[in-house]
């Protein structure tokens, strides 16, 4: 029978609803997995189990320095911030660092210091394994004895071989050096090597004999060289330990010396102060074999020091030397010593007799880093004339005299008191001419000549007054401003003389005179070579009559150019030399 609306089941229309219901749900269903499957974001979450992770970007030049990206196998070059970054303590650091820092940090600390400046590399230290000491001694048995009996009392003297080399055979001195725990006593057959020898030949003589024979004969790399008539003080051979290195970090040293010429008392207070001299000044030095090997072909039949200061010799080289001595000079009588020059400026001075001091870095001895510090030195300086130095250094309270600020400016300088640098230390410069300098340097109570000086400057400290004085050559010293040097007055002329003749005599007859205070433009080798041969090198020796060339062949100092550190006179005049003369116009 057909069905019928009125005979259909109540049920059915909601069975049709219930279906198609279901069918939507499905639907409904079906699109959120394909869309999943396509890319397609249809949900505000998704499922982290199947997304793949982003890739990690690498941090190009403009990201937060010192950030490192973990898959770089190498960290990138971290660049230098304008502005310091404070980093947290590891201590308060959170578990997880942010990627970047915050670009306004903020400080931990009420005040942001500097940064420090940038510290000297170390000098490596010397290898002294195969050193050795010499003591030279001759006919002074009484001598030897208290340098001897001071020597073995150092610190580290067990590390060292210990040498005396004895000029000659005296029995009492060989007995002296045997009584003591030495190495090996050596002996030098004493025999003159030219007509009227003196004592300061046998001496640069022996000399020789004995490095060469502790250099080449017994093969030490190192030499430190004493004499006769020195005590020591306790930490000398840790001086030489400490700064041994400097000789083959920086080829402009030649030696480390343990002698301050200007070691007086009151310009000696801090034994771990060091200097660096022009002025090569022996008395208790240690020079390396490779030196040596250099020196030994031409080393003079006499006057070996003053040879060592020769320019062509020591190539502008310099030693290193303490503010305090290391040694003090007892000999009152010796090849280069007579009693009144000792009284003058050898047994004043002061010498360390503290153990065991620490120098510090020794780097600040490079030529560098000593010309940066003396050259800071001296832009704090006050210019002060040469008599205001005197003044000061005598600690008066006050002087008529001004001075400027270095190396412009203007200051007023009304006491010493009130002359006054950074913590306290008072720091002056007075410029001085050469011929002016033995009568300053008689005031100060230092050598009648320039020693101790650096590229024409010299620093000296007077601890009683907390003042320092620098010293330089208008000449010649490089460290000075334009506006404070002295060059040659115009017109000035060097004119070589004929033998025998002086140089009011040269520079009249050609049309000009004589000017003795620009000797220092011609007393060098650099000028003599200009006019002379040369042949047999150059002296540096006394006389009133130098800057000059010995031509005639019967002197001792045939064909040398001879130099001095004496003011010389235009007057004065050798038979056996050819003068160079200084000179100007006459109408100046």
């Amino acid at each position: 029978m057909p069905v019928t609306a009125r005979n259909r089941s109540p049920y059915r229309g909601k069975l049709v609803f219930t279906v198609f219901f279901i069918l939507i749900c499905c639907a409904g269903v079906w699109l959120l997995f394909l869309g999943q499957m396509m890319g397609t974001d249809t949900s505000s979450k998704a499922d982290p189990s199947i997304l793949k992770p982003l890739p990690v970007p690498r941090l190009e030049k403009e990201s937060q320095p010192g950030i490192l990206d973990p898959s770089m196998e190498e960290p990138f070059p971290v660049q230098i911030p304008k502005t310091p970054r404070i980093t947290q303590p590891p201590e308060e650091l959170e578990e997880e660092a942010p990627p970047h820092p915050p670009e306004e940090p903020t400080l931990t600390h009420p005040e942001v210091k500097p940064p420090p400046q940038p510290q000297h590399q170390g000098v490596p230290k010397a290898d002294l394994s195969n050193a050795a000491i010499v003591v030279l001694a001759f006919n002074r048995p009484q001598y030897l004895t208290q340098t001897l009996d001071s020597l073995f009392k150092v610190a580290h003297i067990d590390k060292y071989p210990v040498y005396v080399s004895e000029d000659g055979y005296d029995t009492s001195v060989a007995k002296v050096a045997r009584d003591h725990p030495i190495k090996e006593l050596i002996q030098h057959p004493r025999k003159p090597r030219f007509s009227g020898q003196t004592g300061s030949a046998f001496l640069a003589q022996h000399y020789k004999w004995a490095l060469d024979k502790l250099f080449f004969d017994f093969g030490h790399s190192h030499v430190i060289i004493f004499e006769d008539d020195m005590i020591f003080s306790p930490d000398i051979l840790q001086y030489f330990e400490q700064l041994g290195g400097l000789l083959d970090a920086d080829p402009t040293l030649w030696c480390v010396s343990t002698w301050n010429d200007n070691g007086f008392p009151e310009l000696s207070s801090d034994p771990r102060r060091l200097m660096r001299v022009g002025y090569f000044p022996g008395l208790g030095w240690m020079l390396k074999k490779s030196l040596w090997s250099e020196l030994s072909p031409n080393f003079p039949l006499d006057h070996w020091d003053h040879w060592m200061r020769l320019p062509h010799i020591s190539h502008g080289r310099e030693c290193v030397v303490p503010e305090v001595s290391r040694n003090y000079n007892i000999g009152l009588n010796g090849a280069n010593m007579n009693p009144s020059d000792y009284e003058r400026l050898f047994r004043g001075i002061a010498y360390n007799q503290q153990a065991d001091i620490d120098l510090g870095d020794p780097s600040r001895m490079v030529k560098k880093n000593y010309d940066a510090w003396l050259t800071g030195l001296m832009h704090q300086s006050h210019i002060v004339p040469a008599r205001a130095v005197v003044s000061l250094a005598r600690g008066d309270k006050s002087t008529p005299a001004g001075a400027a600020m270095f190396p412009g400016g203007t200051a007023t300088w009304p006491s010493l008191d009130q002359l006054g640098v950074g913590d306290g230390e008072r720091v002056v410069t007075a410029t001085y001419l050469r011929e002016e300098y033995p009568g300053l340097a008689d005031q100060l109570h230092i050598w009648p000549v320039p020693r101790g000086h650096h590229d024409h400057v010299l620093v000296l400290h007077w601890h009683d007054h907390r003042l320092w004085v620098i010293l330089a050559d208008a000449r010649h010293s490089p460290f000075l401003p334009e506006s404070l040097r002295v060059g040659p007055s115009p017109g000035f002329k060097m004119i070589a003389g004929r033998r025998g003749e002086n140089c009011d005599v040269a520079c009249s007859r050609n049309g000009m005179r004589c000017e003795a205070s620009h000797f220092d433009w011609v007393n060098n080798c650099t000028a003599l070579s200009q006019f002379f041969p040369c042949e047999n090198g150059y002296g540096l020796v006394v006389g009133p009559d130098i800057p000059n060339y010995v031509s005639l062949d019967s002197d001792k100092q045939a064909r040398k150019c001879l130099i001095t550190e004496q003011n010389p006179q235009c007057g004065a005049a050798h038979l056996a030399t050819e003068r160079l003369c200084p000179c100007l116009p006459r109408t100046m």
